[in-house]
């Protein structure tokens, strides 16, 4: 039972441990946990933190008793999978080609659904009824595609995950000063 009180004071002591801030030879500021005559104690009681902004994700609910045949909206399952997430593609012109997986077939006939595609939050174009298609013009670096699925009115039904892919283009050559 002694040695259990040895090691939890051992444990709690180091987690309280101070922080010291001195100038080296060179004049580069150094911190360590050890005092180095002149060095300044300093306070990490309140440490930052970074909290991410969750991504939100619409949810469109159907009251199914006041619905009629008509105003029932299909149950989509949507996803991207062309490109995959974190992808690196290599495209020289800037075009991507694109599938979205859905089930079931877009009710475009009836109640007007299509696909709207929007890369780093912008909309590429109208809306679209089919599941391959061709990004164009895109630069080169890291971006976030998305689908979703919208009625006649423009209204999201279902939006899929984002995918993130990185664009490899080649760059054009500077030419040098004679």
């Amino acid at each position: 039972m002694k040695h259990l009180w040895i090691v939890l004071f051992c444990i709690f002591s180091s987690a309280h441990a101070e922080v010291y801030r001195w100038h080296d030879e060179q004049g580069r500021v150094v911190y360590s946990d050890e005092y180095v005559p002149g060095a300044e104690l300093v306070d990490v009681s309140d440490l930052p933190t970074y909290t991410p902004t969750p991504i939100l994700q619409p949810v469109v609910a159907v009251e199914e008793d006041d619905a009629t045949e008509e105003d029932l909206v299909p149950d989509y399952q949507l996803s991207i999978t062309s490109p995959e997430n974190d992808q690196t593609v290599r495209a020289n012109d800037g075009n991507i080609d694109v599938t979205v997986g859905l089930t079931p077939e877009l009710d475009n006939k009836e109640r007007g659904d299509q696909l709207i595609v929007l890369v780093d939050g912008q909309q590429q174009g109208s809306a679209i009824s089919e599941k391959n298609f061709k990004l164009t013009n895109i630069d080169r670096g890291t971006h976030t595609l998305t689908v979703s699925v919208v009625d006649s009115e423009g209204k999201i039904l279902k939006i899929s995950k984002a995918v993130t892919f990185h664009l490899q283009r080649h760059a054009k050559p500077r030419k040098q000063p004679r």
